[in-house]
């Protein structure tokens, strides 16, 4: 699935030199990197790479130990979890988080106390609206908290592996479902372990080894440049030091929980 059509640009996230700590030890090392309101930004690099860390940094599920983290502008890097979701920020976390003995519309209504949103998005939910999570399939699943986290009304959305564990033919239903998302002007931070598809969707792409971006820039050039994709992948590349939204000379300079 192609990306949709790129609105203005209107930065909503901005993460400005962040470094976020596991167990006393650096996992991410001063990134800087952009979302802009209805477009994606691609994060992407191998396995323990400190992506699912980034995003944890980020939505403040684990401190940083430096750098800011701006929402709209506004620097929320000491505010809680729960204040940044009041702000605008949700964030979909590994693993198809539901809560299992409620239903669908159980699920929901934990979000919010008008559902229909979630279900619009996802009108194969509707016949579901009564079985509970721990029933559905695994793209159901996913459904259901896609569905959970645009009722929280973000103004950005973290997405971390979103593909993972489903066929084909869901992940594009899910693509799908965060096109309608942009359409309504959610910026998305996305993490995707299949990179080439997670390009030809995104808008901008970031790509980190050891914990700091190595490569960034907009998706389209970094997909166009497969030998210094994969060279950053493998961390043969030396980390950028442009700041959130910038390449460095003209060109493109673009986890799992393992990554802790």
């Amino acid at each position: 699935m192609t990306r949709p059509p790129r609105p203005a640009p209107d930065a909503v996230l901005s993460v400005e030199a962040l470094h976020v700590d596991r167990l006393g030890q650096p996992v991410v090392r001063g990134v800087n990197l952009a979302v802009n309101a209805g477009e994606v930004t691609v994060l992407l690099g191998a396995n323990g790479m400190g992506k699912s860390t980034l995003l944890d940094g980020i939505s403040g599920v684990v401190p940083s130990a430096g750098g800011r983290v701006l929402l709209g502008g506004a620097d929320i890097t000491r505010l809680s979890r729960r204040r940044r979701v009041a702000l605008g920020m949700a964030y979909v976390q590994q693993g198809r988080t539901v809560f299992p003995n409620l239903t669908v519309e159980e699920n929901f209504l934990v979000a919010a106390q008008r559902p229909q949103r979630a279900f619009d998005l996802f009108p194969e939910l509707r016949s579901r609206a009564t079985v509970k999570a721990a029933s559905l399939s695994g793209g159901e699943q996913q459904m259901v908290v896609l569905g959970r986290a645009v009722l929280q009304q973000p103004r950005v959305l973290l997405i971390d592996e979103l593909s993972l564990g489903l066929a084909p033919a869901i992940v594009n239903r899910m693509l799908a479902a965060v096109a309608d998302m942009l359409a309504e002007g959610i910026g998305v931070l996305l993490v995707e372990q299949f990179a080439d598809r997670a390009l030809a969707f995104g808008h901008h792409a970031a790509v980190l080894a050891r914990g700091a971006v190595v490569l960034q820039g907009r998706a389209d050039e970094v997909r166009s440049q497969p030998e210094q994709l994969q060279a950053a992948y493998l961390g043969e590349t030396e980390s950028t030091p442009d700041g959130p939204n910038g390449a460095t000379n003209g060109q493109a300079s673009s986890e799992n929980k393992e990554d802790a």
